[in-house]
């Protein structure tokens, strides 16, 4: 199924999650997405793949956002882990994550009830166990690993 951005479709056994493509900035060569899941009351803000997530995108959530119960959950690419980037590329560390929880919680995407995790980790950034349990104690930021699930 062809998606658009900015275009809620609903999926899943008697469609009860909604979900809307959102702009990421990956790829100059291709459109590519992120999204916002909901699904009975509850939102999830997946931004996997991605960096700094662009105008465009922080725009449409504001809107979305501003007049109702902020997002629950966030999952960060966090690519590069302890390494900055910045708002150009292609993926995140933690520092670009927190100027992303920043962002939202300035444009009342997020609040003090949101939560959020990590993953997409590269090899190239050391993402050993000790590097993780660092990132949730400085960021506060919950580390995911293959078959972690977490209720929200």
């Amino acid at each position: 199924k062809e998606v658009l951005p900015f275009t809620p479709f609903r999926f899943g056994e008697g469609e009860e999650y909604e979900a809307v493509p959102l702009l990421a900035q990956h790829s100059k060569a291709e459109t590519a997405y992120v999204y916002l899941i909901e699904k009975a009351g509850k939102t999830y803000l997946h931004l996997t793949d991605t960096g700094r997530l662009p105008q465009e995108t922080l725009d449409y959530l504001q809107t979305r956002f501003s007049a109702r119960v902020k997002v629950d959950f966030v999952t960060f690419d966090c690519t590069f882990l302890f390494h900055t980037v910045g708002a150009v590329a292609r993926h995140m560390g933690l520092e670009d994550n927190l100027a992303m929880q920043k962002e939202f919680e300035k444009r009342g995407i997020a609040d003090g009830h949101t939560r959020y995790a990590i993953t997409h980790y590269s090899h190239n950034d050391a993402p050993l166990k000790e590097n993780l349990d660092r990132a949730e104690r400085e960021y506060g930021y919950i580390p995911t690993y293959d078959g972690t699930s977490i209720e929200f």
